[in-house]
């Protein structure tokens, strides 16, 4: 028997992913409060990273806009950033489900200010 989800079970916010992750990563990480020195270079944007102990940052700006910790080896999108920092998520997590992808994109867009998701109609005939 194939499982399908009901089509309210699914936010109804539509959100560019691709879009949110073509902003420059480090506007995102500075307003979600990571710091950087000269030459792109940051601690580890995670808490749980024994970076953290370190005096010298590990972890910077990749040519893929992504950010990456040579400590723990992790590496973020700007969605992964905004997942984690903001909500805990893992990089998984931010993707696993519809309210997580909506939850995410909706901080970035709304609360970072950066646009990318935008409200779907709901049908006349559908209840909120």
């Amino acid at each position: 028997m194939k499982f399908v989800r009901k089509r309210e079970d699914f936010p109804y916010y539509s959100v560019d992913i691709d879009y949110q992750n073509s902003i420059p990563i480090r506007e995102v990480a500075e307003r979600l409060g990571v710091s950087f020195e000269k030459g792109g270079h940051c601690f580890c944007p995670d808490p749980n990273c024994p970076d953290a102990s370190s005096k010298r940052p590990s972890a910077h700006i990749t040519k893929n806009n992504t950010i990456h910790c040579f400590v723990c080896g992790n590496t973020w999108s700007n969605f992964t950033l905004a997942g984690m920092r903001a909500f805990g998520y893992s990089g998984r997590e931010c993707f696993a489900d519809g309210k997580a992808i909506s939850t995410v994109g909706r901080f970035i867009s709304e609360d970072l200010g950066f646009g990318g998701a935008r409200r779907i109609q709901k049908d006349k005939d559908e209840k909120d």
